[in-house]
């Protein structure tokens, strides 16, 4: 599993945990605990060299954390606001290349969210 992943599995036990007695409490919440310090110390995903790897890391790492549905649009203005133009074309490659590797799925065409597992 990837931090995303463990991140996930470890709120679903927190959850599960509190609405149950006893042992079975015991048991989710042990079970989250594993779940966060694994989610701590997942490695991170490789990232290409350069720029292009820079901007796909900077798409990622805003997906994860704004959450919700990306298209071109969205990943333009997240750019901008993040102080760099990118086209359009090249809102949509990040976002396919993204999709391509495991990271986002297309629940549109061309609208994304990130992928319920995305990729160690």
């Amino acid at each position: 599993m990837n931090r995303d992943q463990q991140h996930s599995a470890a709120a679903e036990a927190l959850r599960t945990g509190w609405q149950h007695e006893g042992q079975e409490r015991t048991d989710h919440l042990l079970t989250a605990l594993t779940h966060a310090v694994m989610a701590l110390t997942a490695p991170t995903p490789a990232v290409p060299e350069g720029p292009e790897g820079k901007r796909l890391q900077q798409l990622h790492d805003s997906v994860r954390e704004l959450g919700g549905q990306w298209d071109w649009k969205r990943a333009q203005d997240r750019f901008a606001y993040l102080g760099e133009t990118i086209y359009a074309d090249h809102a949509r490659d990040l976002l396919k290349r993204l999709r391509q590797g495991g990271y986002l799925t297309e629940v549109d065409e061309g609208l994304y969210e990130l992928a319920a597992t995305a990729p160690a």
